[in-house]
C-alpha cells in the first residue's frame, strides 16, 4: 500500500486487494476494528464524517472502494460477488492487526447485503459482529431493474457528461439522504467524482450481473455473530416503511438479530447523523482491550 495523504486523522492509501487496485480511506488505533463498506455508486469517501470521529476516538477502521467504484479499477469479467466479498475479505485482514482480532462490518446500503453475506460465507474472517445500515437488496424496486435495462442502458450514462453532473450531485443529495446535514452537502461533490459515462455505463453492468447472481448462496439462518440493523424511517430508497414485514421475517432467522430505526434520517445515516450512527455501532461492538495490550498485560 502506497500512503498519498492524510486529512483529520483519516489516511488515504493506495494498493491492490485480492488483486484490484483499489483506494482505503484508515484510521490508526485500538479496537474494536471496523471495516465500512459503500453503498452501489458511492465510495468509501461516504465514511469520512465517521472515520473522522473514529480517528479523534483512536479506534481502528477501513473503508475500501470496491470493485467498479470510487477510485477502485473495474470489476472483472465474471460473477461479481465473489470479487466483492474477495476485497472485503482482504480488506478485512488488513484492518484486523497483528493479532488477528475480530472485525465488525458496517455497511449501508449494497454495503449491508455484504455485509450479510461475509456473516454468511466467512471467507476466513472472524467477524465480532454485523451492522447492516438501509440494507439494499432485501426486495428490488422497480427503477433497479428500470436503470439497466436494454432501453435505459444507452441513456443513464449521460447523466455524468459536464452538463448533466449537477443533476447526479442534487439526486444523491435528494433521493440518497432525507436529512440535509452539512456532511451530505460536502459529500455530493466526492460523489460526483467518481462518476464519469464509462463508470457509470460500468456500473450499469454490475446490476445486470448482479440480478443475475441471485441464487448466490445466502442462508441468513447460518450467521452466528450478532447482527445490529440500522434503518432510516425516512429512507426512500431501501422504503423502510414497505418492509416491515419482510424486516422481520430475515430478523427471524438470524439468531442474534437487533434492530434500530432513526427517525429522521434517510438511505445514509453515516451522513445524516453520523454521531448517532457511531453510538450505535459502539454499542453493537463495544471498545475492548486489544490483544496487543492484552498480551503485554501477561
Amino acid at each position: 500500500m502506497t500512503h498519498r495523504r492524510e486529512t483529520a486523522g483519516v489516511h488515504e492509501l493506495r494498493g491492490s486487494i485480492a488483486g484490484t487496485r483499489t483506494r482505503l480511506l484508515e484510521t490508526r488505533g485500538e479496537g474494536p476494528a471496523l471495516l465500512l463498506l459503500h453503498g452501489f455508486s458511492d465510495s468509501a469517501d461516504t465514511w469520512r464524517p465517521l472515520l473522522e470521529r473514529l480517528a479523534a476516538r483512536g479506534i481502528r477502521a477501513c473503508a475500501p472502494d470496491l470493485p467498479g467504484f470510487g477510485a477502485a479499477a473495474d470489476a472483472r469479467p465474471g460473477p461479481v460477488l465473489p470479487q466483492l466479498t474477495g476485497m472485503i475479505a482482504g480488506a478485512a485482514w488488513r484492518v484486523s492487526g497483528e493479532y488477528a482480532e475480530p472485525v465488525a462490518i458496517v455497511g449501508n446500503s449494497m454495503g449491508g447485503m455484504l455485509a450479510l453475506y461475509m456473516a454468511n460465507n466467512r471467507h476466513d474472517v472472524a467477524l465480532a459482529g454485523i451492522v447492516p445500515v438501509a440494507t439494499a437488496g432485501l426486495h428490488h424496486p422497480a427503477w433497479i431493474r428500470m436503470i439497466s435495462s436494454p432501453l435505459a442502458r444507452p441513456i443513464v450514462p449521460l447523466l455524468a457528461t459536464a452538463p448533466l453532473r449537477p443533476l447526479l450531485s442534487l439526486g444523491m443529495a435528494r433521493f440518497g439522504a432525507t436529512l440535509r446535514s452539512g456532511d451530505v452537502v460536502r459529500h455530493a461533490p466526492r460523489y460526483v467524482s467518481h462518476l464519469t459515462r464509462d463508470r457509470v455505463r460500468h456500473q450499469l453492468s454490475i446490476v445486470e450481473r448482479l440480478l443475475a447472481e441471485e441464487d448466490y448462496p445466502l442462508d441468513v439462518a447460518r450467521i452466528d455473530c450478532p447482527v445490529l440493523f440500522v434503518w432510516g424511517e425516512r429512507d426512500r430508497a431501501a422504503r423502510y416503511e414497505r418492509n416491515r414485514e419482510r424486516i422481520a421475517n430475515l430478523m427471524g432467522r438470524i439468531a442474534q438479530a437487533e434492530q434500530a430505526t432513526l427517525p429522521h434520517c434517510g438511505h445514509t445515516p453515516q451522513l445524516e447523523d453520523p454521531d448517532a450512527l457511531l453510538r450505535l455501532i459502539l454499542a453493537a461492538a463495544p471498545p475492548a482491550p486489544s490483544a496487543s495490550r492484552a498480551r503485554s498485560s501477561r
